[in-house]
């Protein structure tokens, strides 16, 4: 899966959701992580076709697919933070047509939810019918706005060894833990990107900001505010400068 942005910009009147994005990723799992405002779900309504950039583009796979919206609509499957269904049925008949029409057994068990209606779903549980539908048996890509915002641990679990297995998956968090699953990260502050790399370079090296007598050996100080010095450096050699002492105390630093 590729997904690709040059000078990404999308407004709402004033208001600047995506400030000139440009990034280049690449594998089976690709994670958007921000805070909230930084325009996260912006960019995965874009992905999914449902609104035009104000300037700049986007691909998915080669393709914009706000220019070719009948193929992001088979192909892109996007579930939102707040999914919504308009009609009064229950859970499990919205999942039984999915998956009838699509032909397969599923991959996500909703059976504790299945006889409650729509109206009846709690956030959590509205989300994990949105998820359920959007994965279950679908070959295309599946956008998932902070898929694992509103799950309890096991269905968090469970969803985690989905999207692992399944690929094909580009999802949304403001938790730097969540990232784990993805083969490729894309940090968000305020519309722009400002950290882009694999998951092994994302947590082989971070910043942060540490009150010490000195730099831990192997840390490159990157600045300087006050008595705290911001560094970059590993897991492994911060710790190693908190045991011997001379690192009082640890921050770490921006959205990741």
């Amino acid at each position: 899966m590729e997904l690709t942005a040059a000078g990404l910009v999308k407004r709402f009147g004033s208001v600047e959701a995506l400030a000139g994005a440009t990034f280049s990723a690449s594998g089976d799992v690709v994670a958007i992580l921000g805070t909230n405002g930084s325009g996260k779900t912006t960019l995965l309504t874009i992905i999914a076709g449902l609104r035009r950039p104000t300037r700049g583009e986007l691909r998915l796979d080669g393709r914009e697919p706000y220019k070719h919206r009948s193929w992001a609509a088979r192909y892109v499957k996007a579930v939102f933070e707040k999914p919504r269904f308009p009609y009064p049925v229950k859970a499990g008949e919205v999942v039984d047509i999915v998956r009838r029409l699509r032909d397969c057994p599923g991959g996500i068990d909703v059976s504790d939810i299945s006889g409650l209606k729509i109206g009846q779903l709690s956030s959590g549980q509205a989300q994990l019918l949105g998820i359920a539908t959007a994965l279950d048996c679908h070959d295309g890509v599946a956008v998932l706005d902070e898929p694992f915002s509103h799950l309890d641990k096991r269905r968090a679990a469970a969803l985690a060894e989905l999207i692992r297995g399944r690929g094909s998956v580009i999802y949304t968090t403001h938790n730097s833990v969540e990232v784990y699953l993805a083969d490729y990260i894309v940090v968000f502050d305020r519309g722009r990107v400002v950290w882009e790399g694999p998951r092994d370079r994302f947590y082989s090296r971070h910043e942060w900001r540490i009150a010490a007598d000195k730099a831990p050996n192997g840390c490159r100080e990157v600045g300087r505010e006050g008595v705290y010095v911001d560094v970059e450096c590993t897991v492994e050699e911060l710790f190693k400068g908190l045991a011997e002492g001379y690192v009082y105390a640890v921050e770490r630093k921006g959205v990741y």
